[in-house]
């Protein structure tokens, strides 16, 4: 055992010591201010005796460092890809028709398909070619 590891055990033994006998000191006591004054003063010295484990714990078995950490700095946005991405599982037609998905139904729920403008909102309808060239003065050519 270490000189460190001999003074953290010792100062634990001290310190519960403290606490048992600051506990039976307030047990003892009759005074409301005085039990909560002698408990507190025992939960301290068994705060400190916990710190003091811990720290015993974390001498003996130090955390395990793991080769070199990457540090991403930036000032905006920052996407950063480690790797090569997960395959996607394929899912194959038998787990489909388990679950009374056919065929039908995957391509009547495929959304990925463009789309006519509708006539509930004709604003939204498709834009035609805008030649800039011809416009540079700022004005449009219905205005004068």
């Amino acid at each position: 055992m270490t000189r460190i590891e001999g003074m953290l055990v010792s100062q634990m033994h001290t310190l519960d010591a403290m606490f048992n006998s600051l506990a039976r000191r307030a047990m003892d006591t009759e005074n409301a201010d005085h039990v909560k004054m002698w408990l507190t003063a025992s939960l301290k010295a068994q705060r400190q005796c916990v710190h003091a484990a811990e720290a015993l714990a974390t001498l003996k078995n130090p955390a395990v460092f793991v080769g070199k950490q990457q540090i991403n700095q930036a000032t905006g946005p920052m996407q950063i890809n480690n790797g090569t991405p997960a395959p996607v599982p394929v899912k194959s037609d038998q787990d489909t028709e388990l679950k009374g998905i056919t065929h039908e139904h995957i391509e009547r729920l495929d959304t990925g398909a463009p789309s006519k403008a509708g006539r509930d909102d004709p604003a939204m309808a498709t834009v035609g070619t805008v030649d800039r060239t011809s416009n540079r003065s700022g004005k449009s050519q219905g205005r004068s």
